[in-house]
């Protein structure tokens, strides 16, 4: 009986230090790359970039988030000739990380104090592109 109670408390203090999600933090505004990036590509480049590269293409992309409730938020990856690749995004539970699903790819963010590391991956048929921008929100 005493180890049943005791494997009882013993549980009930587990579930004290369970990790409860964090406030999702305020990604509404304009993201701009702060200069550090890296970025790779292979096939035809896209229209909006012009001819570029294969690595480290200067022309680099903005990110607007225009709504956001709770976790979730949509926006747009402004692209070098001012074009939009619509996106939708949900941050994780730790309020750190975030996926976004675009018309041209699927973005992974990691947000560290008041920067983004923004790291893009296409789905085009023609066009290969893997690029990772620090980026921070704008006044």
């Amino acid at each position: 009986m005493l180890s049943k109670s005791l494997a009882v408390a013993l549980c009930l203090a587990g579930l004290g230090n369970v990790a409860e999600a964090a406030d999702a933090p305020n990604l509404v505004g304009t993201w701009k790359t702060t200069g550090e990036f890296a970025a790779a590509r292979t096939g035809k480049t896209q229209p909006a970039f012009g001819e570029t590269p294969p690595f480290n293409n200067p022309k680099r992309v903005s990110f607007v988030v225009e709504k956001q409730e709770g976790r979730g938020f949509s926006g747009y990856r402004l692209l070098p000739d001012g074009s939009k690749d619509a996106c939708v995004g949900v941050l994780k539970r730790d309020g750190k990380q975030a996926l976004m699903n675009c018309d041209y790819g699927k973005v992974t963010l990691d947000f560290t104090g008041d920067v983004v590391e923004s790291c893009f991956v296409s789905n085009l048929p023609d066009t290969k592109i893997a690029s990772c921008d620090v980026m921070r929100k704008t006044p």
